[in-house]
């Protein structure tokens, strides 16, 4: 029987063998867990303070003043004013206003309307007046083109009842509808003026709105005039100076007995 031999030495190692193919590349793995919340930053700095509002005593005051400045008061010297004018009202209708605050809105916005010039022909004279309500969103209630008889307009006017709302006011929100909506259908001119009053109870404190209402304003050549019952430091922060008149006076509850 043969007999194995015993076993050799062991053999030098063998040259480098060529790279293997590529392989196919694997499965997307699962999305990780959401990281912890950044730290709280620190406050920003402290803005300058705004500029103080024009105060009137009495309503009777700034229905004066607007009637003396109006280029289409009939008070002025002369039949036809120098510009026609394209006049909104948008009134307060937000939670904070009460039935009679809406009442002494409405009774401004009468009063003043008493004494303009309402474009009744299409002779470029004159005013046309429209008439809004606001809260969180705008409602037309009178459009330019509705009225061309003041006693009608008027009458229209007195109708406006006040409805109870739950809906936090934005005075922004409101200004973008005048802007995009109200003024949409306006008479050609140069000389043809664009002037939005909106009568508040308060401020509002969506910042970012109010600025983009200010620059469609300033784009769209429309003066805006506030009439608040209380002090608006964020509308005069967001408008310059020169570009917003800006009223504000105490609600006096014995408006409605006054004789303007």
């Amino acid at each position: 029987m043969n007999r194995l031999g015993e076993d050799g030495d062991p053999g030098f190692p063998g040259n480098e063998g060529s790279k293997g193919t590529r392989g196919r590349r694997g499965n997307m793995g699962v999305p990780g867990d959401p990281g912890e919340p950044g730290s709280i930053g620190d406050p920003g700095e402290t803005g300058q303070k705004g500029p103080p509002g024009h105060a009137l005593e009495t309503s009777c005051g700034l229905i004066a003043y607007i009637r003396e400045s109006c280029p289409c008061c009939s008070q002025r010297k002369g039949k036809c004013p120098a510009y026609p004018t394209e006049l909104a009202f948008a009134l307060d209708m937000s939670e904070d206003v009460t039935p009679a605050i809406f009442k002494q809105m409405k009774t401004i916005v009468i009063n003043f309307l008493k004494d303009i010039s309402i474009a009744e022909s299409n002779c470029p004279t004159g005013a046309r007046v429209a008439v809004l309500t606001y809260s969180n969103v705008a409602r037309p209630f009178i459009r330019f083109s509705a009225f061309k008889k003041k006693q009608l307009m008027l009458k229209e006017l007195d109708a406006l009842s006040y409805e109870r709302s739950s809906n936090r006011r934005n005075i922004g929100s409101g200004m973008e509808f005048v802007a995009r909506n109200t003024f949409k259908r306006v008479r050609n001119g140069v000389l043809v003026k664009k002037v939005a009053v909106f009568i508040t109870n308060g401020g509002s404190q969506d910042t970012e709105a109010l600025a983009a209402a200010a620059t469609q304003f300033f784009a769209s050549g429309i003066t805006p005039v506030i009439i608040s019952f209380k002090n608006i430091p964020e509308v005069e922060q967001a408008f310059p100076v020169s570009k917003i008149i800006i009223y504000t006076y105490v609600f006096n509850t014995e408006f409605a007995a006054l004789k303007l």
